[in-house]
């Protein structure tokens, strides 16, 4: 992620702004890391949201209610995570194919 913030900071930069051509490649490079760098964010809040229910679920002096909550949000919590990651990943593996247009 730092490769796409380093971008974006490039893209504020006047003396990039007055190269056209520079705007213009840098921009596809962002454009092209935007998803995968969303994609690996959200699985990995969607991680720590998880690894914070299963502390709960592990902690003896949690509320029962709340651990209930916690067991009954986890399996949601997983496989949505997972999901993102399988798509980002999936990104990634087809990322030259639609650089070139051939699907």
């Amino acid at each position: 992620m730092r490769t796409r913030d380093g971008i974006a900071a490039q893209l504020e930069d006047p003396d990039v702004l007055s190269d056209h051509t520079k705007v213009r490649d840098l921009s596809i490079k962002k454009a092209a890391l935007d998803p995968i760098a969303d994609g690996l964010a959200q699985h990995d809040a969607l991680t720590n949201e998880a690894s914070e229910h299963q502390e709960l679920i592990d902690d003896p002096d949690a509320d029962p209610e709340l651990i209930d909550i916690a067991r009954e949000e986890l399996p949601g919590l997983r496989a949505r995570a997972q999901a993102i990651l399988d798509a980002t990943l999936e990104r990634l593996v087809h990322a030259d194919d639609r650089a070139i247009g051939s699907v």
